[in-house]
């Protein structure tokens, strides 16, 4: 990349920036919403100053991160070996996949009164949230990945004298791992969207419950830089993500390239 492409991929994403701030200051002008219900870019800015300052806020924000890292970390464990099962087993497939996909299209928000029910005060509800926003991805991206091996190194490998196991770990899971990781940074994205979700769940920390919180205490301005903080560190686990995914299969994109 050159350096003038350089300079634009880096102004770009400013440019947007400052679109949306200009348009947040004229819909004031034009408007004059009160505050409680708009409040001023500059007002939301000086809350995000001031919660920069907050102790308070920042454990809220490492709050909200265990619960994001917990339910991913079981959403992997799980999801992963049931995608490979669903890949792997004809049986598997024909008895969970319809299950499955029908949960899959119940949103993460309407399991909030059954965690509750469930869980109470505790932690778990909270992971429960993030997990099952994660869960489903993370096993169906696995399942496509292995279902989309190209079955002339299955063939290779099998002549070779290669077993169930040994096709699974040497020539199944090394193919589709660009589309599991795709799976993985997904289910984080998923996860981290479902943490407002999450909060709901009686909880009393959490950067979704300080939003929560703000609004109700008509402090829209920091509900706004509350949620800006949401998708800012959305965005920076997105973008570390993709550096991953780039560095770890740039083979990939190469092999792609050639054919």
């Amino acid at each position: 990349m050159n350096a003038s492409r350089r300079i634009v991929a880096y102004l770009a994403p400013i440019t947007g920036f400052l679109v949306l701030f200009l348009l947040w200051e004229a819909a004031i002008v034009v408007f004059h919403p009160a505050t409680v219900v708009l409040p001023t870019p500059w007002q939301t800015l000086r809350a995000l100053l001031s919660m920069a300052q907050s102790d308070k806020v920042w454990a809220d924000i490492g709050t909200s991160l265990f619960r994001v890292a917990a339910g991913f970390a079981i959403a992997i464990v799980a999801g992963v070996p049931i995608g490979i099962a669903l890949a792997r087993s004809m049986f598997f497939r024909e008895v969970l996949a319809p299950t499955l996909e029908g949960f899959r299209f119940v949103i993460p928000f309407a399991w909030i009164p059954i965690a509750s029910l469930w869980f109470g005060l505790h932690e778990s509800g909270k992971v429960f949230i993030t997990w099952y926003a994660a869960f489903f991805v993370i096993a169906f991206q696995t399942e496509a990945g292995l279902r989309q091996v190209d079955e002339r190194l299955v063939k290779a490998a099998k002549t070779l004298g290669a077993g169930s196991r040994a096709l699974l770990r040497k020539v199944y899971l090394p193919a589709a791992a660009p589309m599991i990781v795709t799976g993985l940074r997904l289910g984080l994205s998923f996860a981290w969207i479902s943490i407002l979700a999450a909060e709901l769940v009686n909880a009393k920390a959490g950067i979704g419950y300080f939003t929560m919180n703000a609004a109700d205490f008509f402090r829209s301005d920091q509900a706004f830089a509350a949620m800006a903080v949401i998708g800012v560190i959305g965005f920076l686990m997105d973008r570390a993500f993709r550096l991953l995914e780039r560095r770890m299969f740039a083979w990939h994109r190469s092999t792609d390239a050639i054919q």
